[in-house]
């Protein structure tokens, strides 16, 4: 069964240690979604947002941030990926469902938002699947963030995230 648990003393460094794509290293910011602990620090900073840890039944498989967004006054998913060693599996639709439910209670009616890179096929794919819109606005990603995800290569707004609603 999939839970969102508290990241704690016991459980932080292996969420740290998690990763939404295959590749050597830890990276700060991946190609589709910010690593765990980007938005852990982010979190901490940040009253309105709340990091978990995705558990299936006792096994850590992913990460999610979200909460209230000043910027698009609503609630938004910020982050959400599973572990690449657990994709494939169904885990992230299962995932979703947990993370759509537990927005929905604490949002009380109000619109949910979320984002993600326009290339990101099979997010944008599930999310339609649960009736997010696509709202027409685009979020461009921090100067920092082009740079760790990007490098040298040119940046344009065909990378820029695109912002989706569920109406509630």
């Amino acid at each position: 069964m999939i839970v969102l648990k508290d990241i704690n003393e016991e459980n932080w460094e292996d969420v740290v240690m998690l990763k939404p794509e295959s590749g050597k290293h830890l990276q700060v910011v991946y190609r589709f979604v910010d690593s765990a602990s980007y938005s852990m620090v982010w979190a901490s900073m940040d009253k309105n947002l709340i990091a978990k840890a995705i558990y299936n039944d006792d096994e850590l498989i992913g990460f999610v941030m979200y909460g209230y967004c000043d910027e698009i006054k609503g609630y938004k998913m910020f982050n959400f990926f599973i572990d690449i060693k657990h994709q494939g599996k169904g885990y992230g639709k299962m995932a979703f469902e947990v993370i759509l439910y537990t927005i929905k209670k604490i949002s009380t009616g109000k619109d949910i938002y979320l984002t993600f890179h326009n290339d990101n096929e099979r997010a944008r794919k599930m999310y339609i699947s649960y009736g997010f819109e696509n709202t027409g606005k685009r979020f461009r990603l921090p100067s920092s963030v082009i740079k760790d995800v990007y490098g040298n290569n040119k940046y344009d707004e065909n990378n820029d995230e695109y912002l989706y609603i569920l109406k509630c």
